[in-house]
Formats: structure tokens, C-alpha cells, sequence
């Protein structure tokens, strides 16, 4: 997915119906933003769900960097998953400012149907300010009885597996008796300019290190000491210096 903001009202043709801004029916894959730094806006503008999600064929589907905002709708404010099977990976996401408005159910950010197979996993993706009545961040169908499978992870996915995620807030979780808490943070820091970051991943900033003498760095997320620039004849840098 191109990095922008996507609303139905910039075009009404590109949306799946008046309830949904996407639609997913057996489909299996990845969709994924173009960065990991979640730059891929889903603005559902209070009127619609991001996405219904029936079915994977069981096989998985990873969504990952997209940021789900302004979602609305009876179940499922971002994302209503369903369908016997369905095997979703979250990765990287931000749910935030997502509503539920049934009044018996919820799951402002995501909706989990009770059916036999459902296995949802989420890492390294953050909520807030999402609202439902019962689950505003994830409602679980069937509560502690609910066949499916929702798993919020401590760890953080593929490149940055060897990354801490940060500890947010506790989610508000219908279908655990557990407090559950949100875990993000896990893509790279960028480094200020005149550092660079030798890991490459690293979330970190004391993984950052100075740009040799005689080179310089003048924007921030550096990777490498090569992509430091080498000062103009004439011109000399300091470690570390931007300039």
C-alpha cells in the first residue's frame, strides 16, 4: 500500500459498500504499508468500518502498518472478523479513535466472532482512545466461553525480533479474564543527524554512534557510516557533527 491517507469521501467508488471501507472475503496474504512506521492512514471519518474480514481460506492473512482511525460501526469500529479458520496477523498497527455503537456488544478497534478456528495474532500494535460500550479496544464473542483465539504478544515481528516492544496502556478487552496490556514501539529509531544506527533495526537510541571525523550526517535515521557524507574539500567534521 502507497504511503497516504485513503477516506471515502476522496472517492466513494474505491469503498466497499456504505458500512465498509474494505471488504475481505477468503482472501490470504499480506496487506502492508509501503513503511513500517504505520503511514498508511484508514480514515473510516466516523461513518465507516476500515475493514469486514471473512475468511482467510484458512491460510493467514498479515496486516501490517496501517493505522485504523475514525472507524464506526455497529460491531467492530476498525476491523469485524469472522468466518470458520480465519487466521489474522497484526502487525504494527494503530487502532485509535475506533467505535463500537452496539449497545450490547462492542470492540471500538476489533470484533472477534465466536467461530471454531479463529486465531488472532497482535504484535507491536498500539490502541487509544478507541470507545464501545463493552471491549472499546477488542471484544472477543463469547466471551471466557469463545472458541476463538485472540493472542496479544510481547514480542515484536520480523525484521525487529530482536527488539523490546514498549508496554502501553491496559487494553480494554472483553473476552479475557487477564489484564492485557499493548506493546509497540518495536520499529527502528532514528538516529539524529550526524549519527547513524550500525544495527540498522534497532528501536534504541543508544544504539546510535557518531559519524567518523571528516564525515557528517544531515537527516536523521541513518544506517551506516557509508551513508554518512564525506565533508567538502576544505571542510572538515567533527564525530558526530551535522554539519
Amino acid at each position: 500500500m502507497t504511503l497516504g491517507e485513503y477516506r471515502c469521501s476522496d472517492s466513494e467508488d474505491n469503498c466497499s459498500d456504505s458500512n465498509n471501507m474494505l471488504q475481505s472475503d477468503e482472501l490470504y496474504g499480506a496487506v502492508k504499508c509501503a513503511v513500517d512506521i504505520a503511514s498508511c492512514l484508514l480514515d473510516g471519518e466516523i461513518d465507516k468500518r476500515q475493514l469486514y474480514l471473512r475468511g482467510t481460506g484458512s491460510n493467514k492473512l498479515t496486516i501490517r502498518a496501517i493505522k485504523f482511525k475514525n472507524g464506526d460501526a455497529t460491531l467492530g469500529g476498525g476491523i469485524h472478523i469472522l468466518g470458520t479458520n480465519t487466521k489474522v496477523d497484526l502487525q504494527l498497527c494503530v487502532f485509535t479513535k475506533c467505535n463500537a455503537y452496539d449497545g450490547d456488544y462492542g470492540g471500538g478497534a476489533i470484533f472477534v466472532a465466536n467461530e471454531a478456528g479463529i486465531i488472532v495474532n497482535i504484535k507491536g500494535t498500539s490502541f487509544s482512545e478507541n470507545l464501545a460500550k463493552n471491549g472499546a479496544d477488542i471484544y472477543k464473542d463469547g466471551g471466557l466461553m469463545g472458541v476463538a483465539i485472540i493472542n496479544v504478544l510481547i514480542s515484536c515481528p520480523t525484521p525487529y525480533t530482536d527488539n523490546s516492544p514498549t508496554k502501553g496502556q491496559q487494553l480494554h478487552f472483553d473476552g479475557t479474564f487477564l489484564p492485557t496490556y499493548s506493546y509497540s514501539g518495536c520499529q527502528p529509531y532514528n538516529c539524529e543527524p550526524g549519527r547513524y544506527d550500525p544495527t540498522i533495526y534497532s528501536n534504541l537510541p543508544s544504539a546510535c554512534v557518531d559519524c567518523e571525523g571528516g564525515k557528517f550526517g544531515n537527516t536523521t535515521g541513518e544506517i551506516s557510516n557509508s551513508t554518512c557524507y564525506n565533508c567538502a574539500a576544505g571542510k572538515c567534521s567533527t564525530p558526530g557533527s551535522s554539519t
